[in-house]
């Protein structure tokens, strides 16, 4: 039962303890009324919890976890199986860690609820998230919890969209530098990058900082599909960053990068608020169980959202590289202006 990505992951720490790691997933079980088993393997200790139908969606309210389970619906008598694995230090990964895999994996609900009990334990074990593809509607400071990253990063250029901080989106690369880029960090085992949004869509050979926005988002790989194409990438955007410089290495882009400093502001945005909730375009990208947890959002963090899943592509650049959040709440609301409700509390 080796480790295998997808999975969230909380850098612990304190040293590999089996204990008090069995002590927090027990009582975690017992506390949602599920089933736990624990097994030993190469070093790693797993606790394969699992719960019926009934039982999973009886524990949402006790996990307060925002995600709608409307749509997780198993097949009556099946068991979801959720394994929390807690893993010493090897070759790979030089922290001790805990990591959480959802048997289901292509269903939001089931990742929310395996996002949230993970975070029940790595609380216990007094973890830090570092990986992972937990919702932002559920946990607004496991999402502020960024991994330090290198002030130079494998690049990849992008053309109309890009993952913004705290979203996953799924994209295609087909292009030879693109592809080479992606085949060369999965060999490495690298799968944080940066993402460039090109100023000019049909360039097919972007390079030079002149042929980019100024900023952009260090991002994660979640899951790879090959393609005879390419590939298929989910990506979760982790942190906006000011470029400083772009290079062709070899076929491949490499970028330069500074941190961004974003002050979240106290806006009345109650009129975003409610057009991310109305619109049918964004309710049909982002789904039932996001668009239920829109009021929870920080200002900056629902401008992302609806430039995420609302349909203006020009909007994309400008919001992109507004760093302040009130320029980028006045951007969403001059691109998205005539369907906006004018009156705000």
């Amino acid at each position: 039962m080796p480790l295998r990505p997808p999975a969230y992951t909380w850098e612990l720490s304190k040293p590999f303890d089996t204990a008090a790691f069995d002590r927090a997933a027990s009582a975690l079980a017992k506390q949602l009324g599920w089933g736990v088993e624990f097994q030993e393997e190469e070093g790693i200790r797993y606790a394969i919890m699992s719960a019926s139908p009934d039982q999973l969606k009886a524990s949402a309210e006790t996990l307060d976890a925002a995600a709608s389970l409307e749509e997780l619906d198993p097949p009556e008598g099946d068991q979801y199986a959720l394994v929390v694995a807690l893993a010493p230090p090897d070759d790979d990964w030089p922290a001790h860690r805990l990591s959480v895999d959802p048997e289901i994996k292509d269903n939001w609900a089931a990742w929310g609820i395996a996002g949230v009990a993970g975070e029940h334990v790595a609380n216990a074990l007094k973890g830090r998230e570092i990986t992972g593809d937990l919702p932002p509607w559920l946990s607004e400071e496991l999402q502020r919890s960024e991994p330090p990253f290198p002030d130079e990063l494998p690049a990849l250029a992008l053309r109309g969209r890009v993952p913004f901080p705290g979203f996953l989106i799924p994209l295609s690369f087909g292009r030879p530098a693109s592809v080479a880029t992606v085949s060369k960090m999965l060999a490495n085992k690298t799968y944080t990058f940066l993402t460039l949004l090109q100023r000019d869509p049909s360039d097919e050979t972007p390079s030079g900082l002149e042929a980019f926005c100024r900023v952009g988002v260090v991002s994660r790989i979640i899951q790879t599909v090959e393609q005879e194409s390419g590939y298929l990438l989910v990506i979760k955007g982790i942190a906006r960053v000011r470029i400083a410089g772009v290079e062709v290495k070899g076929s491949s882009l490499s970028a330069k990068v500074a941190k961004c400093v974003e002050e979240e502001a106290k806006l009345n945005v109650d009129d975003l608020r409610n057009f991310a909730e109305l619109d049918p375009l964004i309710e049909g990208s982002a789904g039932t169980s996001a668009i239920a947890a829109v009021r929870s959002l920080p200002a900056g963090k629902l401008c992302d959202f609806i430039i995420t899943h609302g349909d203006n592509p020009e909007a994309v650049a400008p919001v992109l590289e507004a760093v302040s959040v009130s320029e980028r709440v006045a951007l969403v609301r001059q691109y998205f202006g005539h369907m906006l409700n004018p009156q705000r509390k």
